[in-house]
């Protein structure tokens, strides 16, 4: 395993990052971790890990104990400290969930306390940094663009979603997909997992639906108006509409998400692919991309830069790409100056628009009006020119 991180880093490689929630990756120990972090050292690396926010994403039955995210933020911290590699965190979140959403003012102390933990044994000022994800709408990194597109073991068995809705008019079959969730053997993210939150129907929204007066409207709310029970109430939307249109997530961000920007060592990321706009998956789950696929950035400048004054454009152009150049050591990007690659944008921002929305995200915003990659044009009067010049970044 060192010989082949060894060869990565003469190759360019920027860094090394692990996935401690999934397999196999979940099974490393910590001296494991940290013996093969070392070896970035003699070549200036970065250690960016997408940490144990979860926990081991199988076999996460009723009763299950949530990982504690504190923990797994300073088992990262623990792997600077021993091997002196640079840290920086794949989309932050707060080191401890509260249950139900609590008040502003304890929800800002999470955060701060998060942040002063992971900092605290900091040698420097890009030592251990972060990103987080501008969770501007409730379509981040894909949107479930159907209610049932959670079920996507039980979709893809039956074939399609009119099946899956025949099927959920069945006592029996709903039980036993009840019983399989609860016993683990099929993950639904923590945030809306029966097994994981009991807020879980307050996180789940109905965004279109051919059943009159339930868009807008969370599962909690529609199984309340019902009286029924909140899962019930998700299966029986979809026998009654298997179209119906979904979302998950708080709509905004809370205020206090902002302590991830304005902290010195904190920056954008996205936590999303490379995808054509025309692209959707067409078998189940039927995903396609969310809005920050095509719009982050641009809703990052007109929410806290043009329509807030809360950071000047220099401060937001920092954040979302010059820091993120100097921490992973990609010399000659981030910056505009003679030697430099010419990657370049031209915003018109006070005509800066998102196009894109919770049912349709794949549409490109209006007000980037050039975009150079390597001194070509890419977009010229908001057009794409198919042109490809990018390349694979490498440490230099």
């Amino acid at each position: 395993m060192h010989e082949l991180i060894h060869q990565g880093m003469r190759d360019g490689c920027i860094g090394m990052s692990t996935g401690l929630d999934y397999d196999p990756d979940v099974f490393a120990s910590q001296d494991e971790i940290v013996a093969s972090v070392a070896v970035l050292k003699e070549y200036g690396g970065v250690y960016c890990p997408h940490w144990r926010r979860t926990g081991r994403r199988r076999g996460i039955a009723a009763g299950h104990v949530p990982n504690e995210k504190i923990t797994a933020l300073m088992e990262c911290v623990d792997v600077y400290k021993r091997t002196g590699v640079r840290l920086h965190y794949a989309h932050l979140s707060t080191g401890w969930d509260i249950r139900p959403n609590p008040p502003e003012e304890l929800e800002a102390a999470n955060l701060k306390v998060t942040i002063d933990m992971i900092t605290r044994e900091s040698g420097g000022d890009l030592d251990i940094t972060w990103d987080a994800i501008p969770q501007m709408t409730r379509s981040g990194f894909a949107t479930m663009p159907y209610l049932c597109s959670l079920y996507e073991p039980w979709l893809r068995e039956l074939g399609s979603r009119e099946a899956l809705a025949k099927w959920f008019k069945v006592d029996d079959f709903r039980e036993e997909v009840k019983d399989a969730i609860r016993k683990g053997k099929w993950f639904i993210r923590v945030a809306y997992n029966p097994n994981t939150n009991p807020k879980w129907a307050e996180n789940m929204y109905v965004l279109k639906s051919k059943t009159p007066g339930l868009d807008g409207k969370s599962i909690a709310q529609i199984a309340e108006e019902r009286k029924k029970d909140p899962w019930d109430t998700w299966m029986d939307i979809i026998a009654e509409d298997p179209d119906t249109r979904g979302v998950t997530g708080q709509l905004q961000p809370s205020a206090a998400h902002l302590q991830y920007y304005t902290h010195p060592k904190g920056m954008v990321g996205l936590d999303t692919s490379v995808f054509d706009k025309d692209w959707e998956m067409s078998a189940p789950p039927y995903t396609f991309p969310g809005i920050n696929t095509f719009s982050a950035f641009p809703m990052f400048i007109t929410k806290y830069v043009r329509d807030s004054n809360l950071f000047t454009m220099e401060e937001a152009v920092q954040k979302t790409s010059a820091m993120a150049a100097r921490v992973h050591n990609l010399e000659g990007r981030g910056v505009i100056k003679e030697g430099a690659y010419a990657d370049l944008v031209l915003l018109d921002v006070p005509n800066l628009k998102i196009l894109g929305d919770e049912i349709e995200t794949r549409r490109h915003p209006e007000g980037v009006d050039h975009v150079f990659v390597n001194g070509e044009a890419v977009v010229e009067k908001g057009k794409h020119t198919g042109r490809r010049p990018g390349r694979v970044l490498k440490r230099v």
